[in-house]
């Protein structure tokens, strides 16, 4: 028999990994593919090319699960909303004062155990196929947590980009302003000098934006039986974990 689906909103942010930057090793690995251009014979000219190239290497590193870390995740849950819009979804997140990965990627994967021994989760997100669904699983192999029941990203039963659904065009802030469902507060390019308070707070407005949008898209996406019947269930165990936020 089959298990109810469970929609989970789902939303990252992310750090360049400063522990690894500082070492031989990962400077080699952000340096490796930085060359300036073959027509530059001043080495004046040449050290200030790389030194403005490594700079802008170190800022788009939180982009890379190689040489990134993952400083939050927000899950939302769209199907027990108390008014339309998904205002009142309940919403977790998964964040540490000291931005300890290991421990924010432990308590996610303990809560996608829980949710996945009576539901089949189905992560939904905004170009979650191309960036989060794979840093996600780049980060949990690099703890040794990813769970077993963890969905490949073309696994298009139980992974929904709603960029994809919007024809593979615009930022999500882009689409939030169009329909008239919002606007973001910050971008991803700021995380780098939030406190991890400011972050999660961040990250659970991306997760709540999400969730209006795909409220928007639900006619476009089948999600099978979905677990609705399990409401109160499921309820407990969110419950559970805001106590532990």
């Amino acid at each position: 028999m089959n298990k109810p689906k469970l929609p989970l909103v789902l939303d990252i942010e992310t750090r360049s990994d400063a522990g690894l930057l500082s070492t031989a090793a990962g400077q080699a690995i952000l340096e490796r593919k930085i060359k300036a251009p073959k027509n530059y014979k001043d080495q004046e000219k040449i050290d200030a090319y790389m030194e403005n190239a490594i700079a802008e290497a170190h800022d788009k590193a939180a982009l890379s699960p190689l040489l990134g870390k993952i400083v939050c995740i927000g899950v939302g849950f769209p199907s027990l909303p108390i008014e339309s819009g998904g205002e009142n979804a309940p919403t977790i997140s998964f964040w540490d004062k000291m931005d300890d990965e290991a421990q924010i990627l432990s308590r996610f994967t303990t809560l996608w155990q829980e949710l996945s021994q009576d539901l089949d989760p189905v992560l939904i997100g905004y170009n979650n196929r191309r960036f989060d669904h794979p840093y996600l699983t780049a980060r949990m192999a690099r703890w040794s947590l990813g769970p077993k029941s963890w969905p490949h990203a073309r696994d298009y039963y139980r992974v929904f980009d709603l960029m994809e659904k919007l024809g593979d065009t615009g930022r999500l802030d882009d689409w939030l302003q169009v329909f008239g469902i919002g606007a973001k507060s910050a971008s991803g390019s700021e995380v780098k000098d939030m406190a991890p308070e400011d972050v999660a707070r961040y990250c659970d407005e991306d997760v709540r934006l999400t969730m209006k949008l795909f409220e928007r898209l639900s006619f476009a996406i089948d999600l099978g039986d979905s677990a609705t019947w399990t409401n109160s269930r499921i309820m407990s165990i969110v419950s559970s974990w805001k106590v532990r936020e």
